[in-house]
């Protein structure tokens, strides 16, 4: 069994469910938290539940001179009954938000069409009681169908 299959069963065991939704993600950092932590990892989906967890990164130099970072784990669940709105928005806005230079109700979407290639976009994740967390996925629009279909299917 390789290391992804092990991971897969491991989580469906600790949740009691199957991984219905699975992407790299990085979590970008929470609103006025004044704290960038771009975090990569992985987000997925157990009975309703999405979680998100990162593994250590050793860097090449690091290894070479055998420094280590000192590493904290980041790991996070969100009821999606707890998501209020899902936004796709420029990166800069979302790093002046998390930084406190920009109120998170007043981010914008970010631009469409020919304007899109412009600048990089990331997901505002609106959660109930929590405010916005930033995120950033591998797989943006399987992600965003996701929350549409649970959102039409909580109606």
């Amino acid at each position: 069994m390789n290391d992804a299959e092990e991971f897969r069963k491991d989580r469906e065991e600790q949740f009691g469910g199957e991984i219905s939704f699975l992407s790299y993600a990085t979590f970008i950092g929470t609103a006025s938290s004044q704290e960038l932590k771009n975090r990569g990892g992985i987000m997925y989906l157990i009975k309703d539940v999405l979680h998100f967890e990162d593994f250590e990164r050793s860097t090449g130099l690091m290894v070479l001179f055998n420094q280590k970072e000192k590493y904290a784990k980041t790991e996070f669940s969100i009821n999606l009954s707890e998501i209020s709105l899902v936004k796709n928005i420029k990166e800069k806005d979302a790093r002046s938000c998390i930084q406190g230079s920009i109120n998170e109700h007043e981010i914008l979407l970010a631009d469409s069409g020919i304007f899109r290639f412009l600048s990089k976009s990331v997901l505002q994740v609106i959660v109930e009681n929590q405010g916005s967390i930033f995120l950033d996925f591998l797989d943006k629009e399987g992600f965003i169908d996701l929350i549409n279909e649970f959102m039409l299917k909580s109606e």
